[in-house]
């Protein structure tokens, strides 16, 4: 589907048999309609962020359709590069849940019915989460006696 303009040119003529004489004057007025391709708008990708950095789970991606049909069916594409893998979802929507590990990305969405509708590539960076080392596991579940300090005696 190519969504087009309808442009009208509207040429006026004008004809003169004489200098400045009101009666002597012709007009010719002509009408002409042609259509215009209009190129249409790249879809506008919101969320994630291009070059963020967004911690492990489920991803709610967003994007904003502009030149189409609201209700037309897109096609988000997201690339995990580390693995070389390919996700490919269709919707209706303008937004898309999707869980993401650790890792670099890559996503765009286009248009099913209109591949040149679509959006730029963006990239975002899935981060793990850092260890705190054995400090943050009780001593009860790694088998180690809690210490405890005796209580200073009365003076």
């Amino acid at each position: 589907m190519v969504i087009r303009a309808l442009a009208t040119l509207l040429v006026i003529t004008f004809y003169s048999s004489g200098l400045l004489a009101e009666d002597s004057s012709e007009f010719s007025v002509k009408t002409i309609s042609t259509k215009i391709p209009v190129p249409p708008k790249p879809i506008q990708l919101i969320s994630p962020p291009h070059k963020s950095e967004v911690t492990p789970g489920i991803l709610t991606f967003i994007w904003e359709q502009t030149t189409f049909v609201p209700s037309a069916k897109v096609q988000l594409t997201v690339e995990k590069l580390d693995e070389n893998k390919k996700y490919v979802m269709r919707t209706k929507h303008s937004q898309k849940q999707m869980h993401c590990n650790p890792g670099n990305y890559r996503w765009r969405v286009t248009g099913v019915d209109n591949p040149t509708h679509e959006s730029r590539w963006r990239s975002f960076n899935v981060i793990g989460y850092k260890s705190r080392g054995m400090a943050s596991i009780p001593n009860e579940k790694i088998g180690l006696k809690k210490k405890t300090k005796p209580l200073p005696s009365p003076q």
